[in-house]
């Protein structure tokens, strides 16, 4: 079976007479626009890992504190006068 147009035959490797002038029109527009983009091209930001945290180490407990009536610093929980100024203390000043 064969395929005829205007008197002849179109055979597989017959080629357009345009294609040329086509190919030469893509590479004369597409160049300049595929350079043009390379150098205006938003920058991508890469993601850096944070630093890695380390565990605070633990406080040693002190055991419950007490604070001073008169002058306010700490004082052991045991303690009946104040280190600090000498005021004799309640048990009723504990945080």
């Amino acid at each position: 079976m064969s395929c005829q147009t205007r008197g002849y035959r179109l055979t597989a490797y017959e080629t357009r007479d345009y294609d040329l002038a086509l190919l030469i029109i893509l590479v004369v527009f597409c160049w300049p626009a595929a350079i043009i983009y390379y150098f205006t091209r938003p920058t991508v930001t890469r993601y850096t890992a944070p630093p890695p945290q380390y565990a605070q180490p633990n406080q040693p407990y002190t055991g419950p504190t007490k604070y001073c009536s008169q002058c306010g610093r700490p004082m052991p929980d045991t303690a009946l006068y104040c280190p600090s100024c000498g005021k004799p203390q309640s048990s009723t000043n504990q945080v």
